[in-house]
């Protein structure tokens, strides 16, 4: 047996698909659905999100959006500690590995909003900034 994803993001893939499964999918659109289409992260690499856009994006987003976000575990608090660099404050409670996931989910999450986007019919240039991967090869443009 052999799968494209390691076993971390694998396991990521199952709580997600599990959690919708039991909690149902937020309707109004088709963001959930790409959410859970997206790779945990592309080719293995972790996303370069611009933390200060996906706020400002993310602050402006239309209420079944914002609905999908909390579904999936998106949270603006972290959202706004991250685009200060204050992710420590983002998560007081949680372990390393909890805020490491969550702000994996968010990177996710706004790469969606970018698919959901160019699905629209936009262009990559008039997504709002897409996240570049951080690894060679990797890039979404």
């Amino acid at each position: 047996m052999a799968s494209s994803l390691d076993p971390r993001e694998a396991l990521a893939v199952f709580e997600d698909l599990q959690r919708s499964q039991q909690e149902g999918l937020a309707v109004g659109g088709e963001l959930h659905l790409l959410f859970l289409a997206t790779p945990v992260s592309p080719a293995g690499a972790a996303l370069d999100v611009p933390w200060q856009r996906f706020f400002d994006l993310f602050t402006a987003l239309p209420p079944p959006a914002r609905a999908v976000a909390a579904r999936v575990g998106v949270e603006e608090s972290a959202l706004f500690a991250w685009r200060t660099r204050r992710a420590r404050s983002a998560f007081p409670r949680g372990a390393p590995a909890g805020a490491a996931r969550a702000r994996q989910v968010a990177a996710r999450f706004f790469a969606a909003l970018v698919l959901e986007a160019v699905l629209a019919g936009g262009s990559l240039t008039e997504v709002p900034h897409p996240p570049r991967a951080a690894g060679p090869g990797t890039a979404l443009g």
